[in-house]
């Protein structure tokens, strides 16, 4: 699973594109040619302690930053016109969001095993945190191909909305930089009920196509 790398743009945080690799890291002791792919590879490993749980979040953040300087100077790198500092809450942002689609991804594989699909072959997209949620996320389902029933976002686990919904292209949650949202099994009986899949219907669930290695997994 490649590192998400977060560059804040006006209020909200945005990803960094796998294209952006090569630009470069700057302001720091850095090894000449230290691009934000080097960066990944920096925090990939330090992650994975963590979600072993051979790492709290704090300790976390304080090796990453002892990666990246040897004078106390953190490094930045610029994308257009935005300059982004490797500071503490992009620190706090990298380690949190990496972690949570590490556990996103478990949960996933686990909800896809072939019994508990045959039992629970939808899903339904709830806000599961406190405080408040940053994105309109029923607009956003529907523009990405998904259906409202009742009031509800739900949908088969193989339906392609799982992945056109996030921002990081992985099919489970986290899908977007401080967002609350969260998916919990629906029953086989109730996506029936509400026409989305038959008694007897398979469900076929491609694995996640940007998931495979890395970050402990």
């Amino acid at each position: 699973m490649k590192v998400i790398l977060p560059i804040k743009s006006g209020s909200h945080w945005v990803t960094v594109a796998p294209s952006g690799d090569a630009i470069p890291l700057q302001g720091a002791e850095l090894a000449a040619g230290c691009r934000l792919k080097n960066l990944r590879n920096i925090i990939e490993p330090l992650i994975a302690e963590h979600t072993m749980g051979n790492a709290d979040h704090a300790t976390t953040r304080l090796r990453i930053k002892a990666a990246l300087t040897s004078n106390g100077k953190l490094p930045y790198f610029e994308i257009g016109s935005v300059r982004q500092e490797l500071d503490s809450e992009w620190l706090d942002v990298v380690v949190k969001t990496n972690t949570d689609l590490v556990c996103g991804y478990r949960s996933f594989v686990q909800s896809t095993d072939p019994e508990v699909l045959d039992a629970y072959p939808a899903r339904e997209l709830v806000h599961v945190k406190n405080g408040t949620e940053p994105y309109d996320w029923k607009t956003r389902w529907v523009e990405s191909g998904g259906r409202i029933h009742g009031g509800r976002m739900i949908a088969l686990k193989d339906d392609p909305v799982w992945l056109k919904v996030s921002d990081f292209g992985h099919p489970h949650p986290p899908f977007a930089f401080g967002s609350g949202m969260d998916m919990v099994d629906v029953s086989r009986v109730e996506a029936v009920e509400l026409g989305l899949t038959g008694w007897r219907s398979e469900i076929n669930v491609s694995p996640c196509p940007i998931c495979d290695g890395g970050l402990g997994n």
